[in-house]
């Protein structure tokens, strides 16, 4: 994937999003990952996929990449381990989502309005 201002930031389509997460109301609202891929013919990637329509494949710009691909070619293992280490947006955002929006139709709990007060000081 050519680098298009998305520094760190690849995409993933939304089918194989739902699909990864289960496809349950979790997997409904995420809307990005931050994964680590090692495949040993590409190379190991660290950053974020965003989710987006109208791609079938997941795309990797390359300043996502952090290792080169594999120099054993031809004994590399060909398949990819996709490490998922969290998704967007987590439950801290979306608690702090409560704290600065207005029109939230949840109140935020005592412990995020804390936080949120304690990040202005």
């Amino acid at each position: 994937l050519p680098e298009n201002a998305t520094m760190g930031c690849g995409f993933i389509p939304s089918s194989i999003l739902q699909d990864l997460l289960g496809g349950g109301q979790f997997a409904k609202e995420t809307i990005g990952l931050r994964v680590r891929v090692v495949c040993p013919t590409l190379g190991i990637y660290k950053g974020n996929l965003v989710q987006r329509a109208g791609i079938t494949k997941i795309q990797l710009p390359g300043s996502m990449r952090k290792v080169s691909e594999s120099m054993a070619k031809k004994k590399a293992f060909e398949g990819v381990f996709l490490l998922i280490n969290e998704a967007y947006p987590s439950s801290s955002n979306k608690m702090m989502e409560r704290c600065i929006n207005p029109n939230s139709r949840k109140a935020p709990t005592k412990s995020s309005t804390a936080d949120l007060k304690e990040l202005g000081e």
